[in-house]
C-alpha cells in the first residue's frame, strides 16, 4: 500500500456498508483501496456529522480513474433500476 501522504480520498459516506461496497468495487477494478474514519464504527455505530464519515482512499496517481470507476458503476446501476410497476406490467 502507498504511504499515507500518497493517498487521496475518492469517496465519502456515513455508511460502513456503502464504503465496503465501494472498496470492493475498486478492488475488483485493480485498485488498492483503504477505508478510514475518525472513530471506530464497531464501538460507536452512530454517525455524528463528519465524525461518522467513512472515507475510501486510493493512491493519488490513481484517484481520477477510481472516481471514474465509481461514477460508471453508479450510472450502470441507475440505468438498471426498474420500478416494481414496470416489472409487474411485463408479467401481464
Amino acid at each position: 500500500m502507498a504511504k499515507l501522504t500518497e493517498l487521496t480520498v475518492v469517496f465519502r459516506t456515513q455508511s460502513d456498508v456503502e464504503a465496503s461496497v465501494v472498496r470492493g468495487l475498486l478492488e475488483s477494478e485493480g485498485f488498492q483501496a483503504l477505508l478510514s474514519s475518525d472513530i471506530p464504527h464497531s464501538v460507536y455505530p452512530l454517525s455524528i456529522g463528519e465524525l461518522g464519515e467513512v472515507r475510501v482512499s486510493v493512491r493519488t496517481d490513481e484517484a481520477e480513474r477510481a472516481r471514474q470507476a465509481i461514477e460508471e458503476y453508479r450510472g450502470d446501476v441507475a440505468a438498471g433500476v426498474e420500478s416494481l410497476n414496470e416489472r409487474l406490467s411485463k408479467l401481464e
